[in-house]
């Protein structure tokens, strides 16, 4: 027989042994729930990275299920969710750092919102009209949640620190008061909180952070209206 011959010629035996191994495809054994999870968590944190109390805990969520997602589902989503829970986490770690600053100083805890001064205050601002006016604080709701406790309110110019001075009302809050500022802050980190002065809105400011301080700003467009307005709320009951 040839060397090569696989079969006896005369019997028909097999000459030697022929083994075929079933390589399994790893692809196909991979479920793609971890992936996905990370993907969507990530996505989920970057847009909630604002509110730590929520940013953190779904990027660290989201960093872990893509590493995990790499040896049991799909590279691809697990490496786009762990990109996006790295992400998440260092802006959320910014934000904190940023509103821990400003809270300890006590300033900058109002952002300015869609509402303008100078929308809202005109040069005849009620302080013309009458002996006293009334500050508020509500929420998104409407709902009153602080009347009055001004002690002293004060048109300034700032420096942001970008080199460029903007105009503010510094805003200083009595002692009564500041505690009942500081639990309002507290509770809503995240929502958007009204400034009224005679039911009239004159700033829809989002809260950073907590302020125990007592004090605040309202960034207005020219030190002319800061005047107006601390005029305004000097004389609010």
């Amino acid at each position: 027989m040839d060397d090569s011959s696989t079969f006896c010629s005369g019997c028909g035996a097999p000459l030697q042994n022929q083994i075929n191994y079933a390589v399994p495809d790893i692809n196909k054994s991979r479920k793609p729930g971890f992936g996905v999870a990370a993907l969507v968590l990530g996505i989920v944190g970057v847009l909630a990275w604002i509110i730590p109390i929520i940013g953190l805990p779904v990027g660290i969520i989201a960093l872990v299920l893509g590493i995990i997602g790499l040896k049991k589902s799909s590279k691809g989503m697990s490496i786009v969710g762990i990109v996006l829970g790295i992400i998440c986490l260092v802006l959320t770690i910014i934000n904190s750092a940023i509103g821990a600053y400003q809270g300890y100083h006590g300033e900058a805890w109002f952002q300015k919102g869609s509402n303008t001064i100078e929308e809202n205050v005109s040069n005849d601002q009620p302080s013309g009209k009458q002996e006293t006016n009334v500050f508020t604080l509500r929420d998104s709701d409407g709902n009153i949640l602080m009347t009055g406790g001004i002690k002293s309110a004060e048109a300034t110019m700032v420096d942001n620190g970008d080199g460029i001075k903007k105009a503010v009302v510094q805003i200083e809050f009595d002692d009564e008061s500041t505690k009942t500022f500081a639990d309002i802050t507290t509770n809503n980190i995240g929502n958007t909180i009204g400034i009224y002065l005679n039911d009239e809105m004159i700033a829809n400011p989002r809260v950073m952070c907590a302020i125990t301080e007592g004090s605040c700003q309202i960034e207005v467009d020219t030190y002319e209206q800061a005047q107006v307005l601390s005029e305004a709320l000097e004389k609010c009951k």
